[in-house]
């Protein structure tokens, strides 16, 4: 989608969970999916709950499409960094 017909990025909570902990950023896409094709080993938080938790509490805000590099996760084949 382009132009007028795109949808509005929202910040979403994504956790990385490595087993004995986890990283954690708020990740600005046009949605859930966005995030998990562009990034590996991801999750979207979507728990209410948990995102009031994290709401304010992390420094870093990145964009899907253009802070890849930022994140330090592995994207997944096929995307650019």
């Amino acid at each position: 989608m382009t132009g007028k017909d795109a949808a509005p990025k929202r910040s979403l909570l994504a956790l990385h969970d490595y087993g004995m902990g986890g990283s954690w950023w708020w990740i600005r896409a046009r949605s859930e999916r966005e995030i998990l094709e562009t990034f590996a080993w991801v999750e979207v938080v979507t728990d209410p709950a948990t995102t009031a938790r994290f709401d304010g509490a992390l420094g870093v805000e990145v964009a899907a499409d253009q802070d890849r590099g930022r994140l330090g996760l592995r994207v997944r084949p096929g995307q650019r960094r």
